[in-house]
C-alpha cells in the first residue's frame, strides 16, 4: 500500500514535505518528531549528569 511506504520513508528520516502534506499529517509528524528529539536530549543530559532547571 502506497501510504505505508510513504510513512515508512517519513519515519526513517526522509521527511518528504510532499508526503506529510499529502496525507495531512504534518502537525502530527512534527509533534512526534519534536517529542522524540526532546526525549533523546533528556536521556543524553541524564546520562551525562547535566542538570536542567
Amino acid at each position: 500500500m502506497k501510504i505505508v511506504v510513504d510513512l515508512d520513508e517519513i519515519i526513517q528520516g526522509m521527511e518528504s514535505q510532499d508526503n506529510i502534506h499529502k496525507y495531512n499529517i504534518a502537525g502530527h509528524w512534527y509533534k512526534y518528531r519534536d517529542e522524540a528529539l526532546k526525549q533523546i536530549a533528556v536521556e543524553w543530559r541524564e546520562d551525562n549528569e547535566i542538570s536542567y532547571k
